[in-house]
């Protein structure tokens, strides 16, 4: 006999590689503006340009963008709601905005990284503020002590409760690296000509991330999303030597700090992700789930086969393809395909290969959720 069980019971279910009541649906990022409006029936102000006002208060614009990230996930009949370290910023916290570019808008965050505002209203990457390895001595983490620097989360908790499932999400401290020096090929390049300098950078990253994560779960957080992108079109961005010996140890040192606090560690990154995922795993890595499973270049039944008695599986409706060009029916059938693929026997989750990000159909992203209730419940039949 199947029994009914809440959101949260749900997702904790699938990462403890369980049957629960049916297959969550859970999605760690909805940007798309127009998609927001409609569920919310009003003009959406808790997408990320939006976040970075001027003079404005930044620190009540992420508690706003919080409210209004509560109501998407459970009108959209979402299984979990997630949180990034982003928008932990002490009261009376405002970015720094810079001179525009090409008439647009541009914003430098609290890590130093600078975000030019899109023709489509959403935050894109321009530049980071460490030029030369000496301007590194002068950065300064903000301070995790600061008041009101995690009330996002404690209020996330508050408004939650135990209804769904939260997640906290951070860096393992390469995204934030290459971001602070430019971009990923000049912090490539700085692997070869500067490993001193990269190694300190790695580390200072990541202990102020372990830090972040520590107290995130401490204040409630079910489990900890790390969404750095490791993998390409082509594998791993780093050869296997560089990737041991650099990236492996901060690997280690985040899952460890998570899993020695009794909370869920989850993995996102896009790319092609096999090597990586079988380097982790044979090391002793405790990952509970991967996401997203792009299946442009990854197969989620070839997952399920190689992992799926390790840890959870969580995708993979393509949102490069489907979502965006697809119709209704290619959005159904791929969705039935995910169910099929990795849902027997537990231990999935069904979500976007990414994120819901702009120019995802609001039609299809509906259909998903509906055809994920029609056919995800156990005993999954089809």
């Amino acid at each position: 006999m199947v029994i009914k069980v809440n959101s949260k019971e749900r997702v904790t279910a699938a990462l403890c590689l369980e049957e629960p009541d049916k297959v969550p649906n859970c999605e760690f990022l909805l940007t798309d503006p127009n998609i927001r409006s409609i569920v919310l029936k009003r003009d959406s102000t808790g997408h990320f340009m939006t976040l970075f006002k001027g003079a404005d208060d930044a620190y009540t614009r992420h508690l706003k963008s919080l409210e209004e990230q509560v109501f998407l996930m459970k009108e959209l009949k979402m299984d979990m709601v997630s949180f990034s370290d982003a928008g932990c910023v002490p009261k009376g916290f405002r970015y720094k905005v810079l001179p525009d570019y090409r008439d647009k808008k541009v914003v430098q965050d609290f890590m130093g990284r600078i975000y030019v505002q899109g023709s489509d209203g959403q935050r894109w990457y321009k530049d980071g503020i460490i030029k030369q390895p000496e301007d590194f001595e002068d950065f300064e983490f903000m301070d995790l002590d600061a008041p009101g620097k995690f009330d996002v989360i404690e209020k996330a908790v508050e408004m939650v409760g135990d209804e769904m499932f939260i997640l906290g999400t951070v860096h393992w401290g390469f995204g934030y690296a290459w971001e602070i020096v430019g971009g990923l090929e000049k912090l490539l390049l700085l692997f070869h000509t500067n490993p001193v300098f990269v190694k300190k950078l790695l580390y200072s990253f990541n202990d102020y991330m372990v830090e972040v994560a520590k107290k995130m779960i401490d204040l409630g957080v079910d489990g900890i999303l790390t969404r750095d992108d490791l993998a390409g079109e082509r594998g791993s961005f780093i050869s296997p030597k560089i990737f041991d010996e650099f990236l492996l140890p901060i690997i280690k040192n985040l899952a460890k700090a998570v899993k020695s606090r009794g909370a869920f560690l989850l993995m996102h990154s896009d790319g092609d992700m096999y090597e990586i995922i079988n380097n982790l795993l044979n090391s002793g890595v405790e990952l509970d789930c991967f996401n997203p499973i792009e299946p442009e270049l990854m197969s989620l039944k070839t997952c399920k086969e190689r992992y799926g008695d390790r840890m959870a599986l969580w995708g993979n409706v393509s949102c490069a393809s489907t979502l965006v060009r697809g119709t209704v029916e290619d959005t159904r059938k791929e969705v039935i395909k995910c169910i099929e693929d990795a849902a027997p026997g537990g231990g999935y989750i069904l979500s976007s290969s990414n994120s819901i990000y702009p120019g995802c159909k609001y039609e299809n992203v509906i259909t998903m959720i509906e055809t994920k209730e029609k056919y995800g419940r156990y005993p999954i039949i089809i």
